[in-house]
């Protein structure tokens, strides 16, 4: 489950980063490796199986958020959904070294919760199935 974070997430416009507001969490980038066999009968005399590496997948994320009707950077998300094509997004982490990921993707889903136990707040959850390598730097 993602945690509470006090870092900033932005969906691009073109060449401009507009902030997402109302962000509740975003959950971990994880990416993952795919093997391939290696097997032949010249490399098995040690019983074990060989792999090399295979393509990488940067995965995908979950970003939550108390819905906001109004918020420009709620709605290009909403927008991306209808698109076909790759959007770019940035993720700011809060440290002291303000690590930053520009991510590319296709927002793959978009749910929205009853309001939470006040009665006030609507979660809306967006699903962003991730295309390419994240690309790490800094934020200023």
């Amino acid at each position: 489950m993602a945690t509470k974070v006090n870092g900033e997430f932005y969906a691009k416009n073109g060449d401009t980063a507009v902030k997402v507001g109302g962000v509740v969490s975003i959950s971990e980038l994880a990416l993952t490796r795919n093997t391939v066999d290696d097997n032949d009968l010249d490399n098995t005399t040690d019983g074990y199986s060989h792999v090399k590496g295979g393509l990488r997948d940067a995965g995908e994320i979950s970003v939550i958020l108390r819905f906001k009707k109004g918020d420009a950077g709620q709605n290009l998300l909403k927008a991306d959904f209808d698109q076909d094509e790759d959007k770019g997004y940035e993720i700011r982490y809060p440290d002291a070294d303000k690590t930053q990921f520009e991510i590319t993707g296709l927002v793959t889903g978009i749910s929205t919760a009853m309001p939470a136990a006040d009665g006030v707040h609507i979660d809306r959850t967006y699903t962003i199935k991730l295309n390419g390598a994240p690309v790490e730097g800094t934020w200023s």
